[in-house]
């Protein structure tokens, strides 16, 4: 009997080791769940997603700037200053102070880093279905147990299973991606931020500090009906109170101060995240411009210098339109396809403090005409008066537009017709009058 219970014992420990051996070899070979049939449904996206964000981490090459954040976050666009590392919201701020000290553990260039969160991320802590297959499972480590503090694991080990997650074969077992902390839920004494991440806020801001790194804490752009949501729950002022309750003034007193709110329309069902390819096209520049651009780091700095004729054909990649218009890249030529008859394109980001000639060579497939919109310091809004209408025929028209007012800024808006077609743009440039 005794031999009997002693090679049982025998073949556990063997069948033990050996899946872990396979786990580890499983979690090297096979980091993309679409490459492998060994990644249940529901742990694909946040594993891959967890792991995604860490690599990058370390490896920011010359960016300067981070986005860290939710999944609301994720659209934000990055240039060569710039690189987004924003995951999830089950990560939880314990999972975004991981991501930051590999940042800057990894990088001698980062100088901002910036968390943008929806308001609900901050009320996370670490309860939930989603804590294991986006936190647990990518960020609770043996490498990264030292940046946990004893109450975050205190809160992990609240799982029957967590004896085993450490252990390489919870990677990759599915039976483990249906572990729930949705019953690790405690009751706290704050207005609304979560003890989670009242603390880890703190350590980021205090990790950015010791290494002359500036950290800044945002909302996602909001819809106008979440933000309406938020304000009748009295969201802004229970942020507020737990910031000066709990000596969090320094980093999230200014949190609800300027938020960019939008209309309904450019996001989907839930009002959070957009709802297609335009969508966040355009509230990436909105971001952008507003907090992430050379223009807001250096006011003084223009995006669209005029020295001495600027080609706005180049700044093709960034341009926006409305739902019912198509732009094509043909060889110099960009090509507006308008299936409405209100066709739009907004310009990046534009700020100069003379008068501004616009030429422009616009083959029209109808007799219409075009405009062009700016914004000035005084007129945050597009308007009929501070525009310029231009009248063209079927075929090629040359014009010349003059901007006289000063201090135009924001972003220029052309509609190149005002009717059903396509709209050529051979030559579109600006220069000093």
């Amino acid at each position: 009997m005794g031999k009997l219970i002693g090679k049982i014992v025998t073949l556990i420990l063997v069948t033990f080791v050996v899946c872990n051996i396979l786990s580890m070899y499983l979690v090297s070979r096979y980091r993309e769940p679409s490459n492998s049939i060994f990644w249940s449904k529901g742990s694909e996206e946040g594993y891959s997603l967890g792991l995604e964000a860490i690599n990058k981490a370390k490896n920011s090459g010359s960016a300067e700037v981070a986005v860290i954040g939710d999944s609301v976050a994720r659209y934000i666009k990055e240039d060569s200053g710039t690189i987004n590392l924003a995951t999830n919201f089950w990560v939880s701020m314990a999972g975004q102070y991981v991501l930051v000290n590999n940042l800057i553990e990894h990088s001698k260039n980062i100088k901002k880093v910036y968390l943008f969160v929806i308001p609900e991320s901050l009320r996370n802590d670490l309860a939930g279905f989603g804590i294991y297959n986006y936190f647990v499972k990518p960020f609770y480590t043996y490498e990264n147990l030292s940046y946990f503090s004893s109450d975050t694991i205190h809160r992990v080990r609240g799982n029957p299973f967590s004896i085993f997650y450490l252990m390489p074969m919870s990677k990759i077992l599915p039976i483990f991606s249906v572990s729930d902390y949705s019953n690790n839920v405690r009751t706290i004494k704050s207005e609304y931020v979560s003890p989670t991440s009242m603390y880890y806020l703190r350590k980021m801001k205090e990790l950015c500090i010791a290494h002359n790194v500036q950290f800044v804490v945002l909302p996602c752009p909001i819809s106008k009906t979440r933000m309406g949501e938020y304000c009748s729950d009295n969201v802004q002022s229970k942020i507020g109170a737990d910031s000066s309750k709990y000596q969090l003034n320094d980093i999230i007193q200014d949190y609800f101060k300027d938020p960019v709110v939008v209309e309904d329309r450019y996001f989907g069902p839930d009002l959070r995240h957009c709802k297609d390819d335009v969508s966040i096209l355009y509230l990436s520049n909105i971001v952008y411009d507003k907090y992430l651009s050379d223009h807001s780091r250096h006011p003084k700095a223009q995006s669209l210098p005029i020295s001495p004729v600027t080609n706005l054909l180049k700044a093709y990649a960034k341009y926006i339109t409305d739902d019912c218009t198509r732009i094509l890249k043909v060889g110099a030529n960009i090509i507006v396809d308008s299936q409405g008859d209100d066709p739009r394109i907004l310009l990046p980001y534009f700020m100069h403090s003379k008068d501004v000639m616009l030429k422009v060579l616009i083959n029209s497939s109808c007799d219409t005409f075009s405009q062009f919109y700016y914004k000035t310091d005084g007129a945050d809004e597009y308007s009929e008066i501070n525009s310029v209408k231009c009248p063209i025929v079927k075929g090629n028209n040359l014009l010349s537009i003059p901007i006289k007012a000063k201090n135009t800024v924001g972003q220029l808006r052309f509609d190149p017709g005002a009717k059903q077609g396509k709209y050529t743009l051979k030559l579109f440039e600006a220069s000093d009058m």
